[in-house]
């Protein structure tokens, strides 16, 4: 009787953490999974059901806030990774702030307490890691559960990488803080109380013992697990123990052995800048430049999609983009914006990461201007002036959804990766019939068939696009007819080749620059009935690293329709402007 008490309790409160879900957090879905169904649900969780997820929430955080005490303000009760957590409130959340509150914060208990540690170099480049000797696990294990209880960290064991297992209580300090090593966790959210940063950017603690007249790990760690018992402490800054950071953070502030300063094989050494291409469709200037050159274009063969409305629209991607990549990928270097005499009216192109290039600065004597071929625009932009030999090429329209790194997309040795889709280019011959993008492909199959006799078959993902300058450059020179004419098109046209999103890759592997990766991704078409719920999916579980959102379908109706579903998403996604943005602070 008393097991099936409990088992009842624990499935309303599952209940209860999938009504008061809120973005960033997992815990709807696998809510939805272990609450009961159909006429097995008590009178209680029918009623619940018809509460707002909004009240739900506030009569959660009244109930928490008796049995213990009044939240301070700073803090919100908010489900993390399916259960409820104090959050602290933060102007500009992020990871690379998670990571750095949370490290600082034990450096300084640490410190305080005056116990001996270094900060290391973990293999999981999320989290922080703090190295101190067994002798004063005791002394470091009381501090920190001390000053814990006053910022509402939490305690966890290692292998715990969603925080599920994390508690503040008390008892938890004192059975975990006797192992060999334990995780502190601070959860942190933007002011609305979406984006809610978790354990995985916390702290490991682990304690080194003293054996043979050695330091020994009790874990791997990217550098060594034996020191000497003394060595120099030298103090440096966020790049050197994570690989999110921004090289630019030069503030030594972090005390580290000096064996944990070798510049390691497997980290990627050069910068990595980004180039976007962007277009404001409802700009009336380019929309007179663009029918006017189309009416020329009247007598040429093009297919219905090579210059619909579609092709144009501006939802402000390109601003959430931004924030996605200030977020997760703050390691960039610079962001090129290739554009036709536009701006983005809420661009900060005072920024000294962000630089406006004209379509005028890459075309020089080749193809024709105006274009509105985005086939043409991609196969110059290896002529940006300033360009570094290794960048990114994303479309607005692609969003990065969580942390990543250079090895994200380049190996050390400057070997670049690309993602192939699942689908395929069919190996019927290219026809007028052909979409655009489809004629591209098929282009690209005939020119690397004829080159090196295999027959790439895969598309390739809408995934940021990882280059190489130099490249580019010999493809300009390999395929000259082909790029010529593709850069002359003002339009997509049946002869074009998409060059840095399909040719380059599969030239790239075939001259051994370039091997096949993999990415969490997922391609959100709006033109389709699941598009919603897609959204929804990735909102509330965040689970791919990159994402793409398009159509290729125009209806005016439709199209408004799409674009507040859209604009809703990226919001609640990408809530905090980036430093890319007038009027953010930095």
């Amino acid at each position: 009787m008393t097991r099936t008490r409990r088992r009842r309790g624990r499935g309303f409160r599952v209940s209860v953490t999938e009504d008061i879900g809120r973005p960033g957090s997992a815990s709807g879905s696998e809510a939805q999974r272990s609450s009961p169904r159909g006429s097995g649900k008590s009178a209680k969780q029918r009623l619940g059901a018809l509460v707002s997820p909004e009240m739900r929430l506030r009569v959660s955080n009244s109930l928490f806030q008796r049995r213990h005490h009044r939240l301070p303000d700073g803090y919100l009760l908010l489900p993390v990774n399916g259960r409820l957590r104090v959050v602290g409130v933060r102007e500009d959340p992020s990871p690379m702030q998670a990571w750095r509150e949370t490290l600082e914060f034990v450096c300084s208990v640490l410190s305080a307490a005056s116990v001996p540690f270094f900060c290391l170099r973990p293999v999981d480049f999320r989290a922080s890691g703090v190295a101190v000797p067994k002798a004063h696990q005791k002394t470091a294990a009381e501090a920190l559960a001390a000053a814990a209880a006053e910022v509402y960290a939490q305690i966890g064991p290692v292998n715990d990488p969603d925080g599920s297992k994390s508690t503040s209580k008390r008892e938890a300090w004192e059975r975990l803080g006797a192992r060999k090593a334990f995780r502190i966790s601070r959860n942190y959210c933007a002011p609305d109380g979406r984006m809610v940063l978790g354990p995985e950017h916390g702290c490991v603690v682990e304690f080194w013992e003293s054996k043979d007249g050695e330091l020994t790990a009790p874990r791997a760690n990217r550098i060594t697990d034996v020191l000497p018992p003394e060595g120099e402490i030298t103090y440096v800054s966020a790049p050197v123990l994570t690989l999110m950071a921004n090289r630019d953070d030069t503030e030594a502030r972090y005390p580290t052995r000096a064996d944990f300063l070798l510049p390691v094989v497997d980290e990627v050494p050069f910068p990595i800048d980004v180039v976007y291409t962007w277009v404001d469709g409802g700009d009336p200037a380019w929309r007179t430049r663009r029918d006017a050159a189309h009416e020329r274009a009247t007598g040429e063969t093009l297919h219905e999609q090579a210059a619909n409305e579609s092709r144009y629209i501006s939802r402000d991607e390109l601003r959430y983009s931004l924030r996605s990549l200030a977020l997760y990928a703050p390691w960039v270097r610079h962001i090129y914006i290739v554009t036709d005499a536009q701006v983005p009216p809420w661009l900060n192109t005072a920024h000294p990461k962000i630089t406006v290039v004209d379509h005028k600065e890459i075309f020089g004597p080749r193809g024709l201007l105006p274009t509105f071929n985005s086939h043409a625009i991609e196969s110059q932009l290896h002529h940006i002036e300033g360009l570094s030999e290794y960048f990114l090429y994303f479309n607005d329209d692609v969003f990065l959804g969580r942390p990543l790194v250079p090895n994200s997309f380049f190996h050390p040795n400057g070997t670049g990766k690309f993602f192939p889709s699942s689908k395929r280019v069919d190996l019927r011959d290219r026809s007028a019939a052909d979409l655009p993008a489809t004629a591209a492909g098929k282009n690209t199959r005939r020119l690397i068939e004829r080159t090196f006799g295999g027959v790439p078959l895969a598309r390739i993902k809408h995934t940021p696009h990882a280059l190489r300058r130099s490249v580019l450059s010999e493809i300009e020179h390999q395929f000259a007819a082909e790029s010529a004419e593709t850069a002359a098109h003002q339009f997509r046209h049946p002869d074009d080749v998409a060059i840095p999103s399909s040719l380059y890759h599969y030239y790239s592997f075939f001259t051994g620059r370039a091997v096949e990766a993999d990415m969490t991704y997922r391609y959100i078409n709006l033109a389709s009935p699941e598009a919603a719920e897609r959204l929804d999916t990735a909102l509330e579980q965040r689970p791919y690293e990159c994402f793409c959102i398009n159509d290729t379908e125009f209806d005016a109706e439709e199209t408004a329709r799409q674009h507040e579903l859209v604009e809703r998403f990226l919001q609640a996604y990408f809530p905090m402007p980036s430093p890319y943005e007038v009027g953010s602070d930095e």
